[in-house]
């Protein structure tokens, strides 16, 4: 595949998702990708390990859903499938694209340079929107920032994996400037007021900090979020608020009677927020909507542990399930409702409609691709910049995993988009350079 075709798909497919609401420019990039992978099936390229794993988990989605009929074949080519239950598909197609690419050094730049480029836009429009409180920069809501994203979390979710790939990619490199960037990139994080984004963060700071084993980092560090946790108060009250909400004395109570109160709940269109207000028994609705959501997922696990209910499933209504409760009981009838509804969880998801071998086949593909890159980390220690770029792809991945507790993270096109294309370049990059080739 031609290089400078894989820098114009990461320049599109990047820039697109941070202008997703607008959904021309993130239409073009994936149109290049589809492009692509036609080439490479119809070429025969050879795919890395990697994307045959990734292979073998769409396919196995795929077939989950036509053999339960929650999707027939010209859904694959449906716009309410795609940006609905299909969204997945989307969010792993850089992936595929690279999976057959061999990549000159300048791909690696342009990767680089535009996730810089982004940051600044980033953070441009994030003080136009602090300074002035534009409503079209925070969906409708003046309290979150989501610039032109689609929903605060995913606009948190956005900014906190960029500014991972910068802080990590900027520190290893030694370079200084983009280190700086990225550490600036927490801004528009927390302006998002994501409270799974700011998790995910600290847990890569954490996991960034062992990895490391060094004083100056973990001191660093830790005076750089002391700094944002003594501003955030004064400069976004909003996300101050509401992560200080966690911490209410009787949300506990409230998880445990939520838990009892929906046992029994059955989903309908996810995005009726009234009559989902209705299910919840306390004031924080996000964190008990969740619950309900987990206790739903759990369920449908439990009556079907393992293939699950069904790809495609979980958001349709009136389930007519067939076969062996507690063994294999999958959900052959229903009425299919195209949503971007879910458990809120991608394990809890991916159980409830994929069953055990779902969740094996996600984590098999997770896993192969964190210890691939720790790998290469090992393999060029002696090449900063291809270092650098392994081991930020790598806290990337784990930011990723870590969204995924709360959110269906690793679905998510704001998060997977981004994350898909790093992982992407960094294992082309792998296969197409020895330790001792540097440009």
């Amino acid at each position: 595949m031609n290089t400078r075709i894989t820098e114009v798909v990461t320049v599109l497919v990047l820039w697109g998702t941070f202008l997703l609401s607008l959904v021309l420019p993130i239409a073009l990039g994936l149109s290049f990708i589809l492009t692509g992978i036609l080439f490479a099936v119809s070429s025969r390229a050879r795919l890395d390990r990697i994307t045959v794993i990734l292979l073998l988990n769409i396919t196995y989605w795929v077939f989950s859903g036509l053999l339960v009929g929650s999707i027939v074949p010209l859904d694959l080519l449906n716009p309410l499938f795609l940006n609905g239950d299909g969204r997945v598909l989307i969010s792993y197609s850089p992936l595929f694209f690279f999976g057959a690419a061999v990549i000159q050094w300048s791909s690696v730049e342009t990767l680089v340079k535009t996730i810089f480029h982004i940051a600044l836009a980033s953070l441009f429009f994030c003080i136009v929107w602090m300074v002035t409180g534009a409503s079209f920069l925070s969906e409708g809501l003046a309290g979150n920032y989501v610039g032109f994203l689609t929903s605060h979390t995913g606009g948190g979710t956005f900014f906190g994996v960029l500014s991972v790939f910068l802080i990590l990619f900027g520190h290893l490199s030694g370079n200084r400037f983009i280190h700086f960037i990225g550490w600036l990139m927490v801004i528009p994080m927390l302006a998002s007021a994501s409270r799974e984004a700011m998790l995910a963060f600290l847990v890569v700071f954490v996991w960034y900090i062992v990895k490391m084993r060094n004083k100056r980092v973990m001191i660093g560090g830790v005076i750089a979020l002391t700094v944002f946790a003594l501003l955030t108060p004064l400069l976004l009250p909003h996300t101050w608020n509401r992560t200080a909400n966690l911490f209410n004395a009787d949300l506990i109570e409230d998880v445990v009677e939520q838990i009892d109160a929906s046992r029994y709940y059955e989903p309908a269109v996810r995005n009726d927020s009234d009559k989902r207000g209705e299910n919840l028994i306390g004031a924080q609705h996000n964190v008990l909507a969740r619950v309900m959501f987990w206790t739903y997922a759990l369920r449908r696990f439990s009556q079907s542990p393992i293939f699950g209910i069904g790809f495609g499933r979980y958001n349709d209504s009136s389930l007519e399930l067939v076969g062996i409760e507690g063994f294999v009981y999958m959900a052959f009838g229903g009425k299919k409702i195209f949503s971007v509804g879910n458990a809120h969880n991608s394990y809890l998801h991916t159980l409830c409609e994929t069953g055990l071998v779902g969740l094996a086949l996600l984590l098999w593909l997770w896993s192969s691709i964190y210890f691939r890159l720790q790998a290469a980390v090992r393999e060029y220690k002696d090449w900063k910049d291809m270092r650098s770029l392994m081991m930020a792809a790598q806290g990337m991945v784990v930011f990723a995993l870590f969204s995924a507790l709360t959110g269906h993270a690793l679905a998510a096109p704001s998060l997977m988009l981004p994350l898909s294309i790093v992982v992407g370049v960094a294992l082309a990059a792998q296969r197409s350079f020895a330790p001792l080739s540097r440009p």
